[in-house]
């Protein structure tokens, strides 16, 4: 593979196909009615990591509950007390990597899961690029944890994150094809 220099960040990554997204396909029909703006943003726009990094941690920070109630399988007490009390912006990347990896049903509820759902996805970006178990399981867990019955600012501050951190990913042609699956399937929640 061809390394290229990463303009937004100025290191290294392997250069991956990068799929725009289509006009007429599901992601785009679905953002367009929940942002009128979203059709005529210019590609640069609709991709930026900074600025859907920063809307995502905007629009979910008013969940505030980090959780009493984590898995005692996953979780030690002092991993608990450590991820409740941390700040999100300062929790590492073995935690995140923890939060990442969780299952829907070993959240406490959908609004535990929301506190620190902008810093795991912060997560899967540079400069951590965290990598989830297998691509399906982020989307997996979004829609068990009733992404279609959520706020729709939330749902597509969601999307356009996903959207503008896929260029960073790792994916390889397979990883990628599921990747638009899940993207798929959120926005057909809609």
């Amino acid at each position: 593979m061809q390394v290229l220099k990463d303009k937004t960040d100025n290191s290294p990554r392997l250069a991956r196909r990068r799929r725009v997204i289509e006009p007429g396909s599901v992601i785009e029909v679905w953002l367009t009615s929940k942002l009128g703006r979203f059709s005529s943003m210019d590609e640069g726009a609709r991709h930026s990591l900074p600025m859907a990094t920063k809307q995502v941690y905007e629009v979910f920070r008013r969940y505030t509950n980090s959780g009493t109630e984590f898995c005692s399988f996953c979780y030690t007490e002092e991993d608990k007390v450590r991820i409740t009390s941390t700040k999100l912006a300062d929790l590492v990347e073995e935690d995140l990597r923890t939060l990442l990896w969780e299952t829907a049903n070993h959240w406490e509820n959908a609004n535990v899961y929301r506190h620190y759902l902008p810093r795991i996805l912060d997560a899967l970006g540079p400069p951590l690029s965290v990598d989830d178990i297998y691509p399906a399981h982020l989307f997996e867990t979004l829609l068990a944890l009733g992404f279609g019955e959520w706020a729709t600012v939330e749902k597509t501050s969601v999307v356009e994150y996903l959207l503008a951190v896929k260029p960073f990913l790792d994916l390889d042609q397979d990883e990628e094809k599921e990747w638009e699956a899940g993207l798929t399937s959120l926005a057909l929640t809609a």
